[in-house]
């Protein structure tokens, strides 16, 4: 398999190349760095191994805002929001980024600039409500709403390779001069309004131009129909639930943390009894008021990411040397570090979600994505190519920085489910290009850690301590086989009207092919679960692994009062497959295999119980695939409704998104 990836950074100097080096880029925003060393694998490109975005310690980031737009445009009706309070609503988002006291870097935004035109490399670093044609070109780095589309955009221009910077240089072609002599740190030493840097030695994927692009509606050259731009609200009281309206405050918190080089979270529900999304996730639900000002908070993921990017004391002198206010990293945090295998495949795992979950509390502290990867680079087309996991995974390695405390480490896979893996960064990308994203939730559980596992929930704890590394903590993803009739996602439902029960067939026949030598272990189930407010958790009643028959008149018949497994009060996941993880996995799995055997068990079943009475913002909802014209797949005749939980009725119309999973057990 080979897959071309563009480049959008430009290669705008003329390089000193050295060897491969890799750095850990969990969390944040990539590039390929290109280098001499020549590809092994296509004549005439180079090795380019991914390698985060960085801000040059002697550059910290400072923006301004374009003063054209006077007041904001407002697609939902009169304009109110003046450049001036915009600005100030910034600032007030850039100094919370500045205020996290274990991590050095200093936003700053400085006034405004005016320009009529699109941003672009000209050295003036531009937060802009006027959204041109560059808006819509962007490999990462958006910002989306749920319902609609892009909201903010962080569009970054960076040096491909490391470079001497003579002074002189003028980089983008205005005839002034970018590169100075005599000067320590970057500054507008000619008032003209750009920024000239010091000369001196950059790394490749320094960021030298950065822009921030608000969608208003204006000048946006899509379907206007599409990206009609959004009514941007300075007080948080005025936050609401119209789709086409947000809290500026909070989309500012996130769009200028991916300024920082943060890529987009991959939690969107932070623990099992608070459905809010991470910070820096990828997407807002614009139409819940709620959801958008937990965005307002820069939370433990967000600042510990931050923190370790650019962490204080680690210098004695400059912005990462200890000053007034300031906390040194190893003071606060630790590192939890370890490798993630492709347990199918046998292969070091590319862009896998590996989480840290407090002990205590449940929630979700931490991610990291796993691999150093490396790109066969065309440095003249600036193009990289993803050719096999054998040349581009260099190993599986992760690095979770968390705070002081005792945890568990999980890992999942970053799929469509509950957004594409385009949405990180190229690490994710390369490993879905690899398809290496097909596998399961689970923890991580010490000796007991290996491809085939009975209990994939079972968890080892983890105590960290301030300054500590904590190594070793590898993770092999199990071997598995699914049971699904279902294609993609077409909608979220809450059953047919008047159903409280819904239910997936899964014959003997199934599973029995499914039974990997006839000693499988059943792992548990996954249901694709979602909720209409995403401040909610999807919560249904019951979960039931239960015996039936299909009855000759097409209803089902099904077994709730004696099931073969039950969850009462099954939480689920935000927009994703939600496992349930059955407390007898072999005890049910000979059970099973027994009966169908002896011919005591005919059909099985997976069952959600709905809540009743409940409102339309709190209702769980399901994934269905169909109800739609020239649906990907046929509907399998699987799926089942019940009002009372004794007649089920079949839905002939839709695939109920549940699957059973299996191990392999050696």
């Amino acid at each position: 398999m080979v897959r071309n990836l563009c480049c959008i950074s430009l290669c705008l100097l003329c390089l000193m190349l050295i060897g491969v080096q890799t750095t850990d880029a969990a969390g944040r925003l990539q590039i390929p760095k290109l280098t001499a060393e020549p590809s092994p694998v296509i004549p005439g490109d180079v090795v380019a191994p991914l390698t985060s975005r960085i801000w040059d310690v002697r550059c910290q980031p400072s923006y301004r805002v374009n003063s054209t737009l006077d007041p904001i445009p407002n697609p939902l009706g009169e304009d109110f929001l003046s450049v001036a309070e915009a600005l100030s609503v910034l600032q007030a988002a850039a100094q919370a980024w500045s205020d996290i006291p274990t991590a050095y870097i200093d936003l700053t935004i400085d006034g405004t600039v005016a320009n009529p035109g699109s941003t672009g490399l000209d050295f003036k670093n531009e937060i802009t409500f006027r959204t041109g044609s560059r808006f819509a070109g962007s490999f990462t780095r958006r910002n989306s709403s749920l319902d609609f589309e892009v909201i903010s955009h962080v569009i970054h221009t960076t040096v491909a390779g490391d470079f001497f910077a003579p002074a002189g240089l003028d980089a983008d072609g205005d005839g002034d001069p970018d590169i100075v002599a005599g000067i320590e740190t970057c500054a507008d030493t000619d008032g003209d309004g750009d920024i000239e840097y010091p000369e001196g030695a950059y790394l490749g994927a320094t960021i030298i131009d950065s822009d921030l692009d608000f969608s208003s509606g204006v000048d946006f050259e899509a379907d206007p129909s599409d990206h009609q731009g959004y009514r941007f609200t300075a007080d948080s009281s005025a936050a609401d639930d119209d789709p086409l309206s947000i809290d500026l405050y909070a989309l500012a918190i996130t769009t200028l943390g991916q300024a920082l080089t943060l890529a987009h979270s991959p939690i969107n529900q932070r623990g099992p009894f608070d459905g809010h999304s991470a910070t820096l996730y990828t997407k807002f639900d614009t139409g819940d008021g709620a959801a958008e000002l937990s965005r307002r908070i820069i939370d433990i993921e967000a600042a510990t990411t931050l923190s370790y990017a650019f962490p204080e004391g680690t210098a004695e002198t400059g912005p990462a040397a200890l000053q007034e206010g300031d906390v040194a990293f190893d003071e606060v945090f630790g590192l939890i570090k370890g490798t993630v295998h492709h347990g199918e495949l046998d292969q070091p795992l590319a862009g896998a979600n590996v989480f840290a979950v407090n002990a205590f509390t449940g929630r979700v502290v931490n991610t990291a994505l796993s691999a150093d990867v490396v790109f066969s680079q065309d440095p003249v087309a600036n193009t990289g190519t993803v050719v096999s996991a054998e040349f581009n995974i260099l190993n599986g390695n992760y690095t979770l920085p968390v705070p002081a405390g005792l945890y568990y480490v999980g890992v999942e896979p970053i799929d469509d489910e509950p957004t594409t893996p385009e949405s990180y960064n190229r690490t994710v990308v390369t490993g879905w290009l690899l398809e290496q994203n097909n596998f399961s939730e689970e923890f991580y559980n010490g000796r007991f850690e290996k491809a085939y596992e009975r209990r994939p929930n079972a968890k080892k704890l983890i105590f960290v301590r301030a300054g500590q590394t904590v190594e070793g903590i590898d993770i092999i993803t199990n071997k598995t086989e699914e049971v699904a009739h279902f294609g993609t996602l077409d909608s979220y439902s809450t059953g047919p009207e008047g159903s409280r029960f819904v239910a997936v067939h899964i014959s003997a026949d199934d599973f029995s092919a499914a039974d990997l030598n006839g000693r499988s272990v059943l792992h548990g189930a996954e249901f694709l679960t979602s909720v209409n407010r995403r401040s909610s958790v999807p919560v249904f009643n019951a979960a039931y692994f239960a015996t039936g028959t299909v009855n000759s008149d097409g209803t089902a018949t099904i077994n709730l009062r004696r099931p073969l497994e039950r969850r009462i009060g099954f939480a689920g996941q935000e927009d994703d497959f939600s496992p349930w993880y059955f407390r007898h996995p072999l005890g049910v799995a000979n059970r099973v295999r027994n009966g169908i055997g002896n011919g005591s068990i005919q059909d099985l079943f997976l069952v959600l119980q709905l809540p009743a009475n409940s409102n339309r913002d709190s209702s769980p909802r399901f994934g269905i695939d169909g109800g739609v014209d020239d649906n990907d797949v046929a509907i399998f005749g699987r799926s089942y409704y019940s009002s009372n939980g004794r007649a089920f009725i079949q839905d002939t119309d839709h695939n109920y998104m549940f699957k059973l999973v299996l191990g392999e057990r050696r």
